[in-house]
């Protein structure tokens, strides 16, 4: 008692058609994906001055954005960590060096404190922002710097120093954006 099994050879001319098949399917399934990766959406940090768009900057979901500059008067460093999330600028967290002249001394109703890497960080809070306006130094008073992700640190008190600079969201597809030169970079 066996089994016999007949088996069929595919003509050579099928195989190569279904060869042109995946080989179609592959290539369409890779542009269509392209597509969406550059022409959905994504967040950008805006830098803007009174007339023109010095930056635009594509953020992440979960990356921090971080102010810094030197308190006029505590002559400390000041950092602000903004994640951006629903189109706004929510403060992560505010990390100063002392607790005098205007700088945070409690941490907001919903908010804590704590101290870190000889920091004082003030979390939380649900503050969150349309629109920042900043207020760039210059070497000597402000030393106003921004950090974009991963590793991008913009010396503002060099490049625009004594600008009124508005930070905010804009939703933009990539396409647009890519090679695109910025003052700030």
């Amino acid at each position: 008692m066996g089994l016999i099994v007949e088996v069929k050879k595919f003509p050579f001319s099928f195989a190569l058609r279904l060869i042109k098949f995946q080989t179609v399917t592959v290539v369409v399934l890779m542009l269509l994906t392209c597509a969406v990766l550059f022409f959905t959406p994504v967040p950008f940090l805006v830098v803007t001055n009174a007339d023109t768009t010095l930056l635009a900057y594509p953020i992440l979901p979960g990356q921090f954005v971080v102010t810094r500059y030197i308190h006029s008067v505590e002559l400390t460093p000041v950092e602000d960590v903004f994640v951006i999330r629903g189109g706004v600028l929510w403060q992560w967290e505010e990390r100063v060096k002392s607790h005098n002249a205007g700088l945070p001394v409690a941490p907001s109703r919903n908010g804590r404190f704590l101290t870190k890497d000889g920091w004082f960080v003030f979390q939380g809070g649900r503050a969150r922002f349309p629109i920042i306006h900043y207020r760039v130094g210059t070497a000597e008073l402000g030393v106003n710097e921004l950090f974009l992700p991963p590793s991008i640190v913009l010396k503002l008190y060099e490049k625009v120093p004594q600008e009124r600079l508005r930070l905010f969201v804009a939703m933009s597809p990539l396409v647009g954006k890519i090679g695109r030169s910025f003052i700030l970079k």
